[in-house]
């Protein structure tokens, strides 16, 4: 199985490197995937072409698809360190603001439905949340690769 082996090999050097180093490492190498991954680049293309009201092949949408191949990898460096952060570490990630709204809501003791956008981490989101002191339930969907799905369990729990 060389997805969890390569989940493993990426966790490893996600904690060897400062986020000095990871997050450069990371935007470089989601970029450089956006030239390797014709097939996402294309969904890409379509996607920001879609919500920026533009032609997919766009100049504006190819910089903004490129710039997303970034950004998501250096969400998956975070997500690759997400089975050995202290709650510490994760405290100084997330300062939450807004939580008062939640706040009176859970002192009718009725529970919380939170929805948040598919934006960002919400693997540290989910990881905050519980370090404030709110526990949560979510909604996944497994992985293709059984491995790899048992490996990101583990590392939400």
């Amino acid at each position: 199985m060389l997805l969890p082996r390569l989940f493993r090999l990426g966790n490893w050097v996600m904690r060897a490197l400062p986020p000095g180093v990871r997050y450069p490492l990371a935007a470089l190498t989601g970029r450089c995937a956006f030239f390797v991954m014709p097939r996402r680049r294309r969904v890409a293309f379509e996607n920001f072409g879609q919500v920026l009201g533009l032609p997919w092949n766009d100049p504006l949408v190819k910089r903004t698809a490129q710039h997303a191949f970034g950004n998501y990898f250096k969400m998956f460096a975070d997500f690759m360190l997400m089975d050995t952060l202290k709650p510490e570490e994760i405290r100084r990630m997330v300062r939450p603001r807004g939580v008062e709204q939640i706040d009176r809501v859970l002192a009718e003791g009725k529970g919380a439905v939170v929805v948040t956008a598919h934006v960002s981490n919400w693997d540290i989101l989910a990881a905050a949340s519980a370090v404030y002191g709110y526990p949560i339930s979510a909604v996944t969907n497994d992985l293709p690769s059984g491995g790899l799905n048992e490996l990101v369990i583990a590392s939400r729990e």
